[in-house]
């Protein structure tokens, strides 16, 4: 009976080390998959999101994270405060300040030149062979074919699951303690400033939400974060109720602080952003939903499982 012990272990770990093996060397055989970014560091959460159940979907490949920096701003890379190895990272420099003019042009022209066919010719074959593909929702990660090797889109519509959001929450170091009285706002303006419509309207989201936290739990302060600080002070600080009832506190920190510090207030308000959704899903996470105030895509937002 030991001998047959013995032998079992023997071979367990000989079977062990050969996958380790293989492993090892199909992942440095194998061409990466390729996932590209040009957003933010809301969208750059959703690639990571992404990368993360690559590395899991397909554990003999590497995942190679594309980082451009192209697009309406600059861009640059958010998420390297992830520490974990199952992806790498190489930044692609296309941005250029006259890009989005050629791109209009093109448009406007609406005959666009021969190697742009071609180039949306040969996208759309690797497309149907499975080499490149979209993953935007969850039924299209779920039709990925094993030799995937380049994916790009929005990754928006795919359910976050609470092992991603422990790795995120890990990463992100979120054990202090909760900023107990505290309404951290997150007022994501961007593009918002010059359509007076959306801006009213999130202004007035934001001051009915506000008002029902301190009727019903009484709040000491509003820590306001936005993209445009002076902007979203000047118009939340125009309604009579803020100026006599709470002291606004404007903060002028990078995004990645910014999301830390909602997380960890102990109310939140939201605006229509992929920022706010994230501070919502960390808080979700973190059995936070109770004091969380958001508006926008019920569909997307991450819900424990009690």
């Amino acid at each position: 009976m030991r001998n047959n012990s013995f032998l079992f272990i023997v071979l367990q770990e000989i079977k062990n080390r050969f996958y380790i093996l293989l492993n090892f060397t199909l992942k440095n055989i194998l061409p990466p998959i390729r996932v590209n970014s040009w957003g933010g560091i809301g969208s750059q959460l959703f690639a990571l999101n992404l990368m993360f159940d690559l590395s899991i979907k397909y554990p003999m490949r590497k995942i190679l994270f594309l980082q451009h920096n192209g697009g309406v701003t600059k861009r640059e890379n958010e998420i390297n405060f992830v520490k974990n190895t199952f992806y790498d990272t190489k930044f692609v420099k296309d941005y250029s300040i006259d890009s989005n003019f050629k791109k209009n042009k093109i448009e406007d022209n609406k005959r666009p030149d021969f190697k742009i066919k071609l180039k949306q010719k040969i996208f759309t074959i690797l497309v149907k062979i499975g080499f490149m593909a979209t993953c935007n929702t969850d039924a299209e990660f779920s039709k990925l074919k094993p030799w995937i090797c380049d994916i790009r889109g929005h990754y928006l519509i795919r359910k976050v699951t609470s092992q991603f959001m422990a790795l995120l929450n890990k990463e992100l170091n979120l054990d202090n303690e909760i900023s107990t009285g505290a309404i951290a706002i997150h007022y994501r303006l961007g593009d918002m400033v010059n359509l007076d419509k959306k801006f009213d309207s999130s202004s007035i989201r934001i001051i009915n939400h506000v008002t029902e936290i301190n009727n019903r739990f009484g709040a000491k302060k509003i820590l306001l974060f936005s993209d445009s600080i002076s902007l979203a002070y000047a118009n939340l600080n125009n309604h009579e109720f803020l100026q006599k009832v709470l002291k606004i506190e404007c903060y002028n920190l990078s995004t990645l602080e910014s999301i830390k510090k909602c997380v960890l207030a102990e109310y939140f308000v939201g605006t229509e952003s992929k920022v706010s959704l994230w501070i919502v899903n960390l808080r979700n996470f973190r059995n936070q939903q109770a004091t969380t105030y958001f508006d926008y895509f019920s569909d997307l937002v991450y819900k424990p499982i009690l």
